[in-house]
């Protein structure tokens, strides 16, 4: 079976959810893999240090060998800058 996609916006100096999406997932057979997609908007703490957060299968809906990999965290780390429209 399929599951949830949660993703997070972490402020780093407080591990802070500065925001978060859910998206969903299909079943993926053994050795596929899926693609799915998220959109998150971020407008808080600019200039400070921030990273995405990234939990597969939230609600543990796959049955797979090993349950405890299901999240990564710190690999897309950002500065968010505040955009000038004007």
């Amino acid at each position: 079976s399929g599951g949830k996609i949660l993703v997070q916006a972490v402020l780093e100096t407080t591990s802070e959810i500065l925001g978060s999406t859910e998206t969903i997932f299909g079943p993926i057979d053994a050795g596929k893999q899926q693609t799915a997609s998220a959109f998150l908007t971020i407008n808080t703490h600019y200039a400070e240090p921030q990273f995405i957060r990234v939990t597969i299968d939230t609600d543990n809906q796959v049955n797979e060998s090993n349950e405890s990999d299901n999240m990564s965290e710190g690999n897309t780390r950002y500065i968010l800058q505040k955009g000038d429209c004007g």
